[in-house]
């Protein structure tokens, strides 16, 4: 008996030091915990925002979640750790998950022509010649239709029609040949929920339901047109004049609940909702699958880019950083994970700012550097590698924009049309950069075959690689 209570005792103490050893972590003390609220309060104050959520995971614990500011400000309703916003572009994630879930249960393929979906249409010629892959890494070539030459939004009447699609596709070709550029395309994002829709047999929401947010237990992820009894569903402002105003133009532009373009960013959920998606992929897809995933999209050329299967890829201060960011109209998300560390950090916002000096972006990075206990990158201007008139030239995107630069100063100019004439200053080699928020830097990179620029690439210190801000070298000035 005595030894039997001895043993017992023995237990008991473990298990107590143990518990005593966890609740000690410094990533779950209470001070981290006071130190982020902070900075999230910080953020909106400087924002100014009307209101956000945030949620932070570790090993699969949740360390921190909590709303800020106003989900109503008419209403004076509280955002709340459950708040659910848009997340615009952070559903192209949730719509990569769910191909490469369909594609380890040999549902679908990554290299094969999608028209084995799709039917041949006489329109649109090229259907024979564009992957899953090529689709999900936008290296297609598919033009980006959700917006016109103008940068203007189609017309949302239109936009959720099914058969839009293949009607703004018609005679058009493709934008580059497939496999050889890389551009941001919400058009290929549609065309993967077409494929996902054929392949299934049934809608895109119910193959998401199905293979994602029910085996996860997702309960606050759903369409933005989705009908909902949550009380917590957020509102979207516009901060103008010194004034939130309400604006509803995304969910108007969204159409059905679910509409063509909901794959590509017409879901909404709840940053709790996001951190433990992110944290599950690796019970969810097979290792082959969350690697390809996660991996750079090699080019025809051999060239990478920083993008993976509908994820972003980076890094902070050496921590690799992957995910994805949304910004649509008034809200904007983020959903960073730190394969390394076992981290995810996701945050979501309902208000659009006009030249915002800080973001959900900023404030992950901020989070981010306190949790790993590295310093925000200072910014220290730094000696070119070449002479400034070697990095001069006129580039083009895959997309068709044009970028020409030339020396200004002691830096570079960049002037494009939809952006006007901008500055860069030189942080050493063949990188140049502009200030960004406290704790992101925005950097262009010249890479270089010889002596003739061959790429220039965007990257965001402290956050991902802009593989969307690609351009590649056309001629002399």
């Amino acid at each position: 008996m005595l030894v039997r209570r001895s043993l017992r005792s023995g237990v008991l103490l473990l298990a107590a030091l143990l518990s005593a050893c966890r609740a000690a972590s410094p990533l779950q003390s209470i001070g981290l915990q006071a130190e982020i609220d902070g900075m999230a309060r910080d953020t909106l104050r400087s924002g100014p925002m009307a209101g956000l959520s945030l949620a932070i995971l570790h090993e699969g614990d949740v360390l921190h979640a909590s709303g800020y500011g106003m989900r109503d400000v008419e209403a004076g309703l509280p955002a709340e750790r459950r708040t659910v916003y848009p997340i615009a572009s952070v559903s192209k994630h949730l719509t990569a998950a769910l191909a490469l879930r369909l594609v380890d249960q040999g549902v679908l393929t990554l290299d094969d022509p999608i028209d084995q979906w799709i039917p041949p249409d006489p329109r649109v010629s090229w259907l024979g010649e564009v992957t899953l892959r090529q689709l999900l890494s936008h290296s297609a070539g598919v033009y980006n239709f959700t917006r016109d030459e103008q940068g203007q939004l189609d017309d949302p009447g239109k936009a959720h029609s099914r058969d839009y699609l293949l009607d703004r596709l018609a005679n058009r070709p493709l934008d580059f040949s497939p496999g050889t550029h890389m551009s941001y395309s919400n058009g290929g994002f549609l065309l993967v929920g077409e494929v996902i829709r054929r392949a299934t047999g049934g809608s895109y929401l119910e193959a998401l339901r199905e293979h994602v947010l029910g085996p996860l237990g997702l309960e606050d992820t759903a369409s933005v047109q989705a009908p909902s009894d949550r009380a917590e569903v957020s509102k979207s402002y516009l901060r103008r004049d010194g004034t939130f105003h309400l604006h509803d133009r995304f969910a108007t532009i969204a159409g059905s609940e679910d509409g063509f373009a909901v794959p590509a960013g017409f879901l909404r959920s709840s940053a709790l909702d996001l951190v433990r998606l992110e944290e599950a992929l690796t019970s969810l897809l097979s290792a082959a699958s969350l690697a390809a995933m996660r991996a750079p999209t090699r080019l025809a050329d051999g060239s990478l880019v920083g993008y993976g299967l509908g994820t972003r890829l980076g890094s902070l201060r050496g921590h690799e950083k992957v995910g994805h960011t949304g910004g649509f109209f008034s809200y904007r998300s983020v959903l960073a994970h730190y394969p390394g560390e076992k981290l995810t950090i996701a945050i979501v916002s309902n208000s659009d700012l006009q030249d915002p000096p800080v973001d959900v972006l900023d404030l992950e990075a901020r989070i981010a550097c306190r949790i790993l206990e590295v310093p925000i990158e200072e910014v220290v201007s730094g000696v070119p590698g070449r002479d400034l008139s070697a990095y001069a030239g006129r580039y083009e995107s895959g997309g068709g924009s044009v970028l020409t630069i030339r020396p200004e100063g002691n830096g570079l100019s960049f002037f494009t049309e939809a952006w006007g004439e901008q500055t860069y200053l030189p942080l050493g080699g063949d990188r140049f950069y502009q200030k960004g928020w406290p704790a992101h830097v925005w950097s262009i990179e010249f890479q270089f075959k010889g002596d003739r620029p061959r790429w220039i690439v965007g990257r965001e210190s402290g956050g991902f690689e802009s593989a969307d801000w690609r351009y590649a070298f056309a001629d002399k000035p």
